[in-house]
């Protein structure tokens, strides 16, 4: 390598030195050995000699890096609307990628603040199609012990906001966490204050707590003496044991837990449920991730076949159940649940902001390219006087160097406030969202790459002209006509082909996003408002359904309110799967797949939420426990069992209830409650008043606004039971608009970068044939002197942005089919090739782009007015 040459040199020169000095010494009369030793003391040894040479050459280097920063900026300050330009083109880009990049970071790959987070594994239950499958208590114990010869496993399940207090302090609400024995022990994780919880406690079932650092801090301004006292927790008394190390928010990117309680007392029903209620998560930490996997696997499968099969009815469900598989997935940031929902689509968001950055370094090299051009002869006259190639290239790579550290400062800025935005986006939900968005060592390196990534690809071009033009700038300078910039025209028509991919993608989610939320729901969502309520933990459930028909009878008295209850959310938890056994007391075929999803209803709920009754009655107040069962059914149950005939007057049964079947009194419309996206089932409404009575969610619907109705309801709730409160409020639009958040979410930053890439294009080519014009000056005097008319050097101009517009469609146009291939996943209702929409971004692009051109052609005729030798002098 070079520098074990510069070495070598160093050496050799050395050792002539040294052997002339030890030749000097001989003649004044010393004797060898001594003549050496004082050669090599006058001078130093080899090493010693290197290390000050290197020192040396590292300083001057330094040194000359630093004056050319200095000229850099010099020049640079002299230029201010250049500089500014040049800035915020480099800054939008930069700050688009470091917002979408910090959310990513956040949600995703930040790993969780423990020791060696790459042990932490994710058990994932899947059944090829969805990965919504959790662990029961039972399920989690006998992997445990399957787990156990090769690592630690333990499991979670958020309780979500519940009440907290301290003897008769005010009541807040805390997230909390219900966890086994083994989770802290398994991350390592240490008490700041007290003990925290172990296997022990998963036996003793006692009612312990551990608060979170910052709860701690928050609540308590760190108080050391709460260790042991008593506090109220889901209105039951819990024993603080300690406090957690600083800085561990749980295992949830996006969610910081305040206080951690054993699994077995946070829900015993869920518990008591056993195979039933599967809501825990499960990680392990391991050093032999495939043993684990084999193990688990082998478990999990025995456990499939001996308990839960035997007691599985649905079909659908039996074939969930055995195509399920455990897989461990990489957990070192944690369950990430969130970020894994939206990670397909802040990925090609990560790719869309990186065109844009493509494009904003092509605007920047072009504006440095044009702006070079004034400075050949400066650059002539250097390279004549003797400076290096790679002295010239230093210089003027460090304005670029300049601008692009300049630019990443104002982006990261930016991209801390973008990323805030984005976080609007997102759809609300009961445990408000709080990811870590401050910038970490992660995302400072990737500014840092980003900063000399784009100053390399700005400088490159600027460089590699000044290099070709050599001195060649000397000579005949000012008799130049013509001025080629085929380089400069060939970023700009690349930056019009990004910006048409980009434009055509923008205009394949935004289609996607208004076909699902133009999507017929079969109901209507607006003014439809939905509460929860609590109560005391002390209340019976017979007393909370007395409160809830009591509060359903006094809002139902209201003029121009609708109400009505389900068995909880409408797009959350409110369908549960049932297999149909007899229809007119006639068994099905055991091949049939006689499936059904069943939603528990109240009175006036088709009215409340407007879905059109197509056949027979809606279910009314009377049909309560003192009544035979009947229900409503959809159309699809209608359709696929009844084949035409009417369903009404007929009877089924699920086997879920003795000894009397249901008869079925209506038909509705289909409605989608699982989401836009998925089908329809066969639906079979019940009553609530023959189930539990009208205990769930209360649905209202009013012309009042959100706040007016909450205060109205409050005031009917307390007129029922003074000790009951709202849980939760939300409306049904909300709901919905939740459905498509992912979609809304890409469309919307798709669209937005779109458009900046579209001007940034547009500024590009603006610039290119701006410049183009005032540099031919001289020949626009020449066409004028023979002959040409205003019009003719319209034209002219004109036509050379037709050129640069019709080379970027030429290669954007493939160019977004190939990306919409890529992206097909993300669409609906549409082809990744839809014609109107390439046509009408190409289109557009073309529009954006001729405006862009037209300017400068129209500033070339105005020219072409004045006097050709004035034109002449001019150039």
């Amino acid at each position: 390598m070079w520098w074990n040459r510069r070495d070598r040199e160093i050496e050799k020169e050395l050792r002539f030195h040294i052997e002339t000095q030890v030749e000097e010494n001989l003649r004044a009369g010393m004797a060898p050995g001594e003549a050496r030793r004082q050669a090599i003391l006058l001078f130093g040894g080899p090493a010693q000699v290197r290390e000050e040479c290197r020192e040396l050459r590292t300083l001057h280097w330094l040194g000359t890096l630093w004056a050319d920063v200095r000229y850099a900026v010099r020049t640079l300050r002299a230029s201010p609307v250049f500089t500014m330009t040049a800035v915020v083109s480099i800054a939008l880009g930069i700050g688009a990628n470091a917002a979408i990049f910090t959310l990513l970071d956040a949600a995703l790959w930040k790993p969780l603040p423990v020791a060696r987070p790459g042990e932490l594994f994710h058990l994932v239950r899947s059944d090829g199609e969805v990965q919504v499958w959790g662990y029961s208590w039972v399920l989690y114990q006998e992997l445990r012990d399957a787990v156990a010869p090769y690592g630690k496993l333990f499991a979670s399940g958020s309780v979500g906001p519940r009440r907290f207090s301290v003897a008769a302090t005010e009541q807040e609400r805390v997230i909390g966490e219900a966890i086994s024995g083994e989770y802290f022990s398994a991350l390592e994780v240490k008490a700041a204050m007290g003990r925290l919880l172990d296997p022990k406690d998963d036996e003793a079932n006692q009612p312990v707590i551990v608060l979170s650092h910052s709860f701690w801090v928050r609540r308590f301004h760190a108080d050391p003496s709460i260790v042991g006292r008593i506090v109220q927790y889901q209105e039951l008394p819990f024993r603080v044991i300690g406090v957690a190390q600083a800085g561990f928010r749980g295992v949830e990117a996006g969610m910081v837990t305040d206080v951690w309680v054993p699994t077995k007392v946070a829900d015993k029903q869920f518990v008591a449920d056993g195979i039933n209620s599967n809501w825990l998560s499960a990680m392990v930490r391991t050093k032999e991730a495939s043993l684990v996997q084999a193990a688990v696997e082998a478990r999990f499968r025995r456990h499939i076949a001996e308990e839960e099969l035997p007691r599985a009815t649905a079909t659908r469900y039996i074939r969930s159940l055995k195509s399920q598989r455990i897989r461990l997935r990489p957990a070192a940031s944690g369950l990430a649940t969130q970020g894994r929902a939206y990670e397909r689509a802040l990925i090609v968001l990560m790719g869309i902001v990186g065109v844009v950055l493509l494009i904003s370094c092509a605007n920047v090299a072009n504006l440095l390219l044009a702006r070079n051009v004034s400075r050949r002869q400066e650059i002539a006259v250097r390279l004549a006087l003797g400076a290096g190639r790679a002295r010239l290239a230093s210089q003027l790579l460090s304005e670029s160097l300049t601008l692009a550290l300049a630019g990443t400062a104002l982006g990261l800025a930016i991209g801390i406030g973008g990323c805030r935005l984005l976080l609007q986006l997102l759809p609300p939900s009961r445990v408000p969202l709080d990811f870590d968005l401050r910038p970490d060592g992660t995302v400072l390196a990737l500014a840092a790459l980003m900063a000399i990534a784009t100053a390399l690809l700005c400088g490159a071009g600027p460089v590699w002209r000044a290099w070709r033009t050599g001195t060649g700038g000397l000579r005949h300078d000012g008799m130049r006509v013509t001025e080629r910039s085929f380089g400069r025209k060939l970023l700009v028509a690349g930056q019009l082909a990004l910006s048409l991919i980009l434009v055509a993608g923008a205009g394949l989610f935004l289609k996607t996003l208004h076909g699902l939320a133009a999507t017929d729901l079969g109901f209507r969502p607006e003014h439809v408002t939905a509460f929860e309520f609590s109560f005391p933990r002390a209340a019976t459930k017979e007393h909370r359904a007395q409160v809830a028909r009591e509060v359903f009878e006094r809002l139902a008295a209201h003029q121009g309110i609708s109400v009505t209850y389900t068995s909880s959310g409408i797009y959350e938890h409110g369908l549960w799967g049932r297999t149909l056994s007899l229809i007119d007391g006639k068994r099905l075929p055991g091949d049939s797949d006689a499936e059904v999803q069943m939603f528990g209803v109240g009175p006036e709920f088709f009215e409340t939420l407007g879905i059109p009754l197509l056949a027979g009655r809606t279910l009314e107040i009377r049909d309560d426990k003192t009544r035979a069962p009947v229900a409503v059914v959809n159309e699809t149950f209608a359709r696929k069992y009844f084949q035409g005939e009417s369903a009404v007057g007929h009877f089924f049964d699920t086997g879920s209830r003795k000894p009397a079947p249901t008869e079925i009194v209506g038909v509705v419309r289909d409605v989608k409650h699982q989401g836009v996206k998925e089908r329809v089932w066969p639906v079979v409404y019940l009553p609530e008043l023959q189930l539990d009575g009208l205990e769930g969610t209360l649905l209202v619907r009013a012309g009042l606004n959100p706040a007016q109705l909450t205060r109205l309801v409050r005031t009917e709730l307390g007129q029922a039971d003074s000790s009951a409160g709202i849980e939760y409020s939300s409306t049904l639009e909300t709901a919905v608009s939740s459905m498509i958040s992912r979609e809304r979410l890409i469309a919307y930053l798709s669209a937005a970068f779109g458009a900046l890439a579209a001007l940034l294009a547009a500024v590009g080519l603006y610039g290119v044939m701006a410049y183009s014009i005032t540099r031919r000056t001289s020949e626009i005097g020449i066409r004028m002197a023979l002959g040409a008319r205003p019009g003719d050097i319209r034209r002219l101009a004109l036509g050379e942005s037709l050129r640069l517009i019709g080379a970027g469609v030429i290669v954007g146009v493939p160019g977004a089919l190939a990306a919409g291939r890529l992206v097909h996943g993300l669409l609906y209702g549409m082809t990744a090739t839809d014609p109107w929409v390439l046509g009408a971004a190409t289109l557009g692009m073309i529009t954006v782009a001729l405006f862009a051109g037209w300017l400068p052609a129209a500033r070339a005729a105005r020219a072409a007015r004045i006097d050709p030798n004035s034109a002449l002098r001019q150039g």
